[in-house]
């Protein structure tokens, strides 16, 4: 069973949490991987649709891409049997609300969860989908302060970090951390000084220099 529940009217985005709940109504314990899902509000990542007459709000958050066969404990998330557990999330960063303007904003959590079958440590578990039956959408009137927050402002994402227990894996992951941080300069160099070539039309069409140079992509590598 997977309830929500969000505040009912907001002037400001930064009080918009939206707390789910995931409750285990059979007889037995089950193990989630909650990367990525409504159990998971620790990292950037889309885990609700969130709508406005139907046009849906732009996710601003970050895609993971998971080494299936190096999950460690904080991957799993286990509900004993009858047991209900309650994530809140805070979606100010996460959806491009200002694009969408004030009004009736409708959240909808991803109902479903990746169930554990089988699990062996430095193997790649074995995963059943688990469907919900549908959800109810939280309504949420936001009027006010709806301008898009940046993921550059959230203390969790300001310092990329390499966390990886295979030493090689790990030096080769920080090196093309590196790369990208240096080419990610060298783009935003040459766009600042080269507006009118081929190469800076063929990628980035009319777009200004300045919105180029300062884009979020380029300053999220640059960091």
């Amino acid at each position: 069973m997977l309830l929500q529940t969000a505040p009912g009217a907001l002037t400001s985005i930064d009080g918009l949490k939206v707390s789910a709940s995931v409750k285990n109504t059979g007889t037995e314990d089950v193990t989630i991987v909650n990367y990525g899902t409504v159990l998971d509000n620790t990292r950037p990542t889309q885990s609700f649709t969130v709508t406005k007459g139907g046009e849906e709000a732009k996710f601003t958050g970050l895609k993971l891409h998971l080494d299936m066969n190096s999950l460690d404990d904080s991957a799993y998330t286990t509900i004993k049997a009858g047991e209900t557990v309650t994530v809140v999330h805070d979606l100010a960063s996460l959806y491009d609300f200002e694009n969408l303007g004030e009004g009736s904003f409708e959240i909808a959590p991803l109902a479903q969860l990746p169930v554990v079958v089988s699990r062996v440590a430095g193997s790649r578990p074995e995963l059943t989908p688990f469907d919900f039956e549908a959800t109810p959408a939280a309504k949420v009137q936001l009027t006010g302060d709806i301008a898009r927050r940046s993921l550059m402002d959230d203390e969790k994402v300001k310092r990329a970090t390499v966390s990886c227990s295979n030493s090689s894996q790990n030096s080769y992951i920080a090196a093309a951390y590196s790369e990208s941080k240096s080419l990610a300069s060298i783009a935003a160099s040459f766009a600042s000084s080269n507006s009118s070539s081929s190469i800076y039309t063929a990628y980035w069409k009319t777009n200004s220099a300045s919105t180029i140079s300062s884009s979020e992509q380029l300053k999220y590598v640059e960091i």
